[in-house]
């Protein structure tokens, strides 16, 4: 397979729904778990979980490659490159999150 095949599959749209919709059950399922037991307990099972990486990962892939796929960039590619950068961003904030943050509440 050469590249422009590879970027193309990455860049499809039916990637794209499929990872959409991958997001919306294992998010179904965490909601589900989280009613059942407790917010600990779902981000364990569920939102941190291998499987919902993965599907993250294909997911800013799926967002890179569509960026890529469209170079060069004309004017009325603004608003498309900033959309998509900024999920991209947001995802990248939440993995650093996952990896480094600190989560905690506070009692008032």
């Amino acid at each position: 397979m050469n590249f422009q095949k590879i970027l193309k599959f990455l860049a499809s749209i039916k990637l794209a729904v499929l990872v959409i919709a991958s997001i919306a059950i294992i998010t179904a399922v965490g909601t589900f778990v989280e009613a059942k037991f407790d917010a600990t307990a779902a981000k364990k099972l569920v939102y941190d979980s291998v499987y919902m990486n993965i599907i993250m990962t294909v997911f800013a892939i799926n967002l890179t490659a569509v960026m890529v796929d469209r170079w060069p960039w004309k004017k009325k590619h603004v608003g498309f490159v900033v959309v998509h950068a900024s999920i991209i961003i947001l995802l990248l904030g939440a993995y650093l999150t996952q990896v480094r943050g600190i989560d905690g509440s506070m009692y008032l």
